[in-house]
């Protein structure tokens, strides 16, 4: 999963407190596993757009399924006015 790379990389956080949240996340929210053609999908969108193998897949697969991808990541956020269903995380 994405996250536990960016937890490490950008913040620095300890193994034991990611694999913390990645727990909640299993028993929280269903994990998608993507077909071949989300992965041939994402192929042909990276090489259009040159977004990264995962940013290109997750785009994908969320207009692929009908689902709105919930990022804080500007550059993923931009493809909202590319047809896709981008949005960041509402604050309650």
């Amino acid at each position: 999963m994405e996250i536990g790379s960016v937890l490490s990389r950008k913040y620095r956080w300890r193994k034991r407190d990611i694999n913390k949240v990645i727990d909640v996340i299993k028993k929280t929210l269903t994990i998608l596993i993507p077909t071949e053609y989300d992965m041939l999908d994402a192929m042909e969108l990276s090489l259009k757009h040159y977004l990264s193998s995962i940013d290109a897949l997750m785009l994908v697969m969320s207009k692929n399924k009908g689902l709105i991808l919930v990022t804080f990541d500007g550059a993923l956020l931009k493809y909202k006015e590319k047809s896709f269903a981008v949005q960041t995380p509402s604050k309650r």
